[in-house]
């Protein structure tokens, strides 16, 4: 071991001459040491045994058959690529610049806000631009809120806020920000790679095209379009963040949608997706540099790879959600505390603690689920408070100020609940704060996958599904399946033995969040924090380890090989949207929201394109059987199948059908829109009672008049029947 120890400080042998000396070189960490040969090779065979065999071979199938077939998809991709990335990029160019503003003005807000706060860069520093960026985003996100409580959501109010800090960071960094130039050696740089290195980053950029071609689409992920980008949406027709009692994901927090906020002032629905997507780019870059810094280069560009090549990875690039974000903030917050553990100067750094405290903080502002993950990235403290007797108080003192620092960047939204909703936990523990609106939060926790604890201790196959359920393909579409390129890597987190604090105060970390995730829910794409960490440790043990050759190479082309068939089957996976002809124009968007797609079912998009160029700009529609409030471009309400619908609501409160026109006219509603072709309006119109079904439809038989009326039920494979409905005295847009 002492031998190893001296390789990689420095006494290793000079590189081949036909090898650059940086690609063999080691970070200035100790390289991680294996198990014995003969259980190496033990655990290999039998971890790769397993996955090939299990799930009725559906590993097995996707190693080994249509080898060819897969080939010949990649063929059709990159021809794809090569023929249309242009044309798509020249088509959505206005909000493809907007995008690079926003995240440049983001990236200078952070940088000054750090300067101000005197807070000082190493020199080996690995990522001072993505921690400025990380700051910056999360304060924006900040400062939207409180724009949206000022009744300040306007287009004017957000192009100052963009542009005012990019004008001073170019005034101030223009130097330090773009290199001039005369430095530019681009020929240079790339004969530092080797040829393998190259190819990976050819197929580091194949994914990334991939996923920017399906980011210039339109949306359709349900959960997107129900409140992701429905929400900012109506908070920019009211100009102001408005309570929405009928929508209980209106109360998460909200840090991710006001980034979509203003996105969808500034721009389209493309400029909200493509602010993900530079999300997943950030997480990537920071594996990158963090790993590069602390292993080398090759090992920083597998984890790269591995990273993109998660299928549920590339699914969240390409619609607008909050997983990326989430794992952006948390990843920086755990990068910057695995570094302290290296460094006690750093560990006692106040202002590294609370930075690291407010980027988690900024990740719980995407998602609750995240604060369950905020005492996993406090776990190396505790473990080295507990070892370390003597330092107990100092851990207490830096656990307390991380986990304060997050208490703060998180505070708003829930001091945006309590204005609201009288409760700032929304929609949770409204036991103890009754005053807010009911929903149905089990049937929440339910659609989430809520683990039962219960039946995970008590029962073989609750216990198999804790244990085992993330990794079976066969149960998780690509939006919630984490691929093959994680399986194979999974045997490295058990063969080897980190002699590096960072690595195994990172190590320390995924298994926390991993036990956090198992224990409160089966969602595979709750886990997303877990997956950057995971493929840096997996990335790091194979490219790091000591090997015989007869294992290295076929380990090494094993991964490489996953890597690549990997980017032709979630090709595929993600080319069954169809957004791909919208993204590259060979149709329009209106012409794909019209149709059914794969995971997007009885569209809704004609009545609300109806709305749009028909109905007066006062219009305020009540969505009926439709949950989906996105491309409504008129003042909407809607309920999400948790809440009651307002309309059941106000009929329970009548008499009558003319007492129930009566409270819609006093709620403001002008205008209906029904989508019949839902199941879930089915669903919604047989759970009514019988004296409010009778009233619901009485009302549109006699005091509302049908204005719209799209029925495609009669094409194959199409559900599209939806209706809009004027109620009395709500008139036309060109009515006299």
């Amino acid at each position: 071991m002492g031998n190893k120890r001296r390789r990689n400080s420095g006494e290793n042998k000079p590189a081949p001459a036909t090898r650059p000396a940086q690609d063999a070189q080691v970070g200035p960490e100790l390289a991680p040491q294996r198990l014995p040969t003969l259980l190496t090779i033990l655990t290999v065979v039998g971890v790769y045994g397993w996955m090939l065999s299990c799930y009725n071979g559906f590993l097995y199938g996707f190693y080994t058959n249509h080898v060819a077939d897969n080939f010949r998809v990649l063929a059709a991709f990159f021809n794809l690529v090569s023929t249309t990335i242009a044309a798509a990029l020249t088509l959505h160019i206005y909000d493809a610049a907007w995008t690079v503003a926003i995240f440049a003005s983001a990236l200078a807000l952070g940088r000054l806000v750090l300067d101000l706060s005197r807070f000082e860069f190493a020199e080996d520093d690995w990522g001072p631009h993505l921690k400025a960026l990380a700051m910056g985003l999360g304060l924006f996100s900040l400062v939207l809120l409180l724009l949206g409580m000022l009744s300040l959501w306007t287009k004017p109010a957000m192009i100052v806020l963009v542009l005012v800090p990019l004008i001073v960071g170019i005034v101030r960094y223009r130097t330090n920000l773009v290199p001039r130039p005369d430095t530019w050696r681009f020929a240079a740089w790339l004969k530092a790679f080797s040829h393998l290195e190259l190819l990976g980053f050819l197929l580091l950029g194949a994914y990334l095209l991939m996923n920017l071609i399906g980011a210039l689409g339109p949306e359709y992920f349900y959960d997107s379009l129900v409140y992701h980008l429905t929400m900012p949406q109506l908070y920019l027709l009211y100009h102001r963040i408005v309570p929405t009692p009928s929508m209980i994901y209106s109360g998460v927090p909200f840090g991710t949608e006001m980034l979509y906020g203003l996105g969808l002032g500034l721009g389209s629905v493309v400029l909200a997706k493509l602010i993900h997507f530079g999300f997943g780019l950030a997480i990537a870059s920071a594996i990158y540099c963090w790993t590069k810094n602390v292993a080398n280069r090759k090992a920083a560009l597998l984890a790269t790879v591995l990273f993109y090549s998660v299928p549920m990875v590339c699914f969240e690039s390409v619609v607008a959600t909050v997983e990326l974000s989430m794992t952006f903030y948390l990843l920086m917050a755990a990068l910057i505390i695995v570094d302290t553990m290296q460094s006690d100067a750093a560990a006692s750094n106040p202002k590294i603690l609370l930075l690291a405290g407010a980027f988690a903080g900024f990740g719980f502002g995407t998602k609750y689920n995240a604060g369950l993950y905020i005492p996993a990235l406090a776990l190396p403290f505790i473990i080295k408070g507990l070892r370390n007797s003597a330092d107990r108080k100092g851990q207490a003192y830096r656990i307390a100020l991380f986990v304060g620092a997050a208490a703060l960047t998180f505070s708003p939204w829930a001091l945006k609940n309590w204005i609201l909703y009288h409760n700032p936990t929304y929609p949770f523990l409204q036991g103890l704060f009754p005053h807010g609106p009911s929903a149905d939060v089990a049937g929440l926790e339910a659609d989430a996958h809520a683990r039962n604890l219960h039946l995970a201790i008590t029962t073989w196959d609750g216990l198999k599904d804790f244990f085992l359920g993330i990794w079976n393909p066969v149960s998780h579409r690509v939006d919630s399946y984490v691929g093959p390129s994680m399986e194979i890597g999974l045997p490295w987190l058990i063969l080897v033995r980190w002699e590096s604090n960072r690595f195994r105060s990172l190590l320390v970390i995924l298994v926390g969040i991993w036990l956090a995730w198992a224990l409160h829910t089966a969602l595979p794409r709750f886990l997303m924090p877990a997956i950057p960490l995971f493929c840096i440790l997996a990335a790091s043990a194979v490219s790091l380890v000591n090997l015989p050759k007869a294992m290295r190479y076929p380990i090494l082309g094993a991964v490489w090989y996953t890597s690549l068939i990997s980017l032709a089957v979630i090709f595929m996976m993600l080319s069954e949207s169809g957004t791909w002809r919208a993204a590259t124009g060979r149709i329009s968007a209106a012409d794909y929201l019209l149709h059914e797609h794969p995971a997007y079912s009885a569209p809704y998009y004609a009545g609300a394109a109806f709305i749009n160029q028909n109905l007066p700009q006062d219009a305020k529609v009540l969505f009926i059987g439709e949950e989906r409030g996105f491309y409504c471009e008129r003042k909407f309400i809607t309920a999400s199948v948790f809440d009651v619908n307002p309309m059941a609501a106000l009929a329970d409160a009548s008499v009558d059908a003319d007492a129930l026109l009566t409270n819609l006219r006093q709620a403001g509603v002008t205008h209906l829109l029904v989508n019949i072709g839902s199941e879930h309006y089915q669903r919604w119109l047989q759970g009514l009672t019988p004296g409010n079904r009778t009233k619901y439809e009485t009302l549109i038989r006699s005091k509302a008049k049908l204005i719209f009326d799209y029925n495609k039920q009669s094409a194959p494979n199409d559900r599209s029947w939806v209706q809009v409905f004027q109620l009395e005295d709500a008139p036309l847009k060109n009515a006299s």
